[in-house]
């Protein structure tokens, strides 16, 4: 069995079945890739599932080579929650794993220009009405963004650092200090429009845990001229 359906069958046990005949993975960035040939349809629902090429400890300490978080994006109100996390060894054996009870997974808002908005634009749009309603809901958002301009100032980006800062919900170990690049858009006043990561720090629960910190220290600070820039990007490091 390739490694990739090796993978997607132990990740599914007991879920629904799922089509594995062309595992094929589209890449996201150096690490990532997501499976759109395996996409689980449940009413509004979509679940696909992420892969990333990474080593280290899972919390009860054993060792893996790779993970798999399966996600599922609500195509009628354009979230993403992620369901379940799976780590495999090199030869795509699971050495562990969790589901997330349903009680538990943290509905988070998919913005534009992001890679959550081009999967979503994929397993959403085969849905009647759910690709209006995304289309619609990010050309709302690209209005509200075309009304803002100017730059931010020279000690802008340390000010809505000290505001997000404290959001930053992680406790894991990091090897050195990498930094996680946030490319951020604003209205006017402030209000977020869209934060992507536009650099990755190589650990993903970083790179989550700033990206919703982002999003919860929502609206951002208003600049020196009384207005919010309209784009900038932002780096943080965990040991900060």
């Amino acid at each position: 069995m390739k490694l990739a359906a090796k993978i997607i069958t132990a990740l599914t046990v007991g879920a629904a079945s799922i089509s594995i005949a062309h595992a094929g993975w589209e890449t996201i960035d150096a690490t990532r890739s997501w499976n759109p040939d395996s996409v689980q349809v449940n009413g509004h629902n979509r679940t696909f599932f992420i892969k990333q090429t990474k080593s280290g400890k899972t919390p009860k300490g054993k060792r893996y080579a790779m993970t798999m978080v399966a996600q599922t994006i609500d195509c009628s109100s354009f979230s993403i929650r992620v369901k379940s996390v799976a780590f495999f060894d090199g030869q795509g054996n699971r050495v562990d794993g969790v589901e997330i009870p349903l009680y538990a997974q943290r509905e988070e808002t998919i913005f534009p220009d992001t890679i959550g908005e081009d999967i979503a634009q994929t397993v959403c749009g085969q849905s009647d009405g759910n690709a209006a309603t995304s289309t619609q809901r990010r050309s709302e958002l690209v209005h509200l963004q075309a009304l803002t301009g100017g730059k931010a100032s020279p000690g802008y980006a340390d000010r809505v650092r000290r505001r997000v800062q404290p959001n930053i919900a992680f406790t894991g170990d990091v090897e050195g200090n990498p930094s996680a690049v946030v490319t951020v858009s604003l209205a006017s006043d402030g209000s977020l429009l869209s934060a992507r990561l536009s650099k990755s720090s190589g650990d993903s629960a970083w790179d989550n845990a700033v990206l919703r910190a982002v999003e919860r220290s929502d609206p951002l600070p208003r600049d020196e001229s009384g207005k919010a820039p309209s784009n900038f990007t932002i780096t943080f490091r965990p040991k900060d």
